[in-house]
């Protein structure tokens, strides 16, 4: 059991927060569920991986790539507590509560050792993780009636994406080479603008239409650039990195769901929406069945 719990990548939690969301982007009670399960499933095997393995995950957080990936895993716990909001409120109350920290903690911890005294060519996308991923936050405030919490931490994770997105922006044009395994990490570009939009929608009482045209301009072009990163990433072999590829795609799917029902009038949202979600399902599925496979695997030599 030990060996398998050893094979468990801590990008596993970008696998776990993209079924959680996918859940909650599907209309279906079953797919719902099934997704919820199999998240729950991931998230309790990394707690295992920290229990049985803590030294592996104390260095894992010592890399800013892993460290600021390590984010996805309290954003899985934000969504995984909507689940049972309606059954066991205070519980899932304070679960959400705890992921809002140990976020925060994560900022933190993440600013003094990789922020401070920045090394530009170990820059990479997955930092947007670290300071936008909070907005998960504000996704999910309605189901606490966190409506002014919510606003707060959009604002927060909104205004830290624009000097993020310049700071990613300049150390990929800079610094072109880097690893094979951290290619995947590009389509978390396309996550960012999708995940405001969605907080923005669901955290604001007054919501502005130009604002979220605007935003969602921007974020269908990130989008394209998503699907060309995941179009290269199939052609590469298997890496834990794949996990990046998840996430991006069905926040997106689930930015475009929700314009298109602020934005009534442009009909081809609903089914350009349908699309993505299509889209974001396969991905995931098909990344989850290659972590399954790498898990299983026992690593040669």
């Amino acid at each position: 059991m030990k060996e398998i719990i050893d094979r468990v990548p801590l990008p596993l939690s970008g696998v776990a927060l993209s079924l959680a969301s996918l859940g909650n982007l599907l209309d279906n009670e079953a797919l719902h569920i099934l997704c919820g399960s199999i998240s729950v499933t991931l998230v309790l095997l990394l707690i295992l991986k920290l229990m049985l393995s803590p030294e592996s995950i104390r260095g894992d957080l010592k890399t800013p790539i892993l460290a600021s990936v390590s984010g996805t895993f309290p954003m899985t716990l934000m969504l995984l507590s909507t689940y049972i909001s309606n059954t066991i409120y205070e519980f899932a109350l304070a679960l959400w509560a705890f992921a809002i920290l140990l976020h925060i903690a994560l900022m933190i911890y993440f600013t003094k050792t990789f922020i401070i005294g920045l090394d530009m060519e170990k820059v990479f996308a997955s930092y947007f993780i670290v300071y936008v991923g909070i907005v998960v936050a504000s996704c999910t405030c309605p189901f606490y009636d966190m409506l002014i919490l919510g606003e707060i931490i959009f604002w927060f994770g909104f205004l830290a994406l624009v000097p993020l997105f310049v700071l990613i922006s300049y150390r990929y044009v800079k610094y072109r080479k880097f690893p094979e395994p951290t290619f995947p990490l590009l389509c978390i570009y396309c996550a960012p603008v999708s995940l405001c939009i969605v907080g923005y929608v669901k955290s604001m009482t007054q919501i502005s239409e130009p604002f979220i045209m605007a935003m969602y301009i921007a974020s269908t072009l990130l989008y394209m650039l998503g699907l060309c990163v995941v179009a290269k990433t199939l052609t590469l072999k298997f890496y834990p990195s794949y996990a990046a590829i998840t996430f991006p795609m069905v926040i997106c799917a689930m930015a475009t769901t929700v314009v298109s029902k602020v934005l009534q009038e442009f009909e081809f949202l609903n089914t350009l929406a349908m699309v993505e979600t299509v889209i974001a399902s396969i991905i995931v599925f098909y990344v989850l069945i290659r972590f399954v496979m790498a898990i299983a695997t026992p690593s040669k030599g």
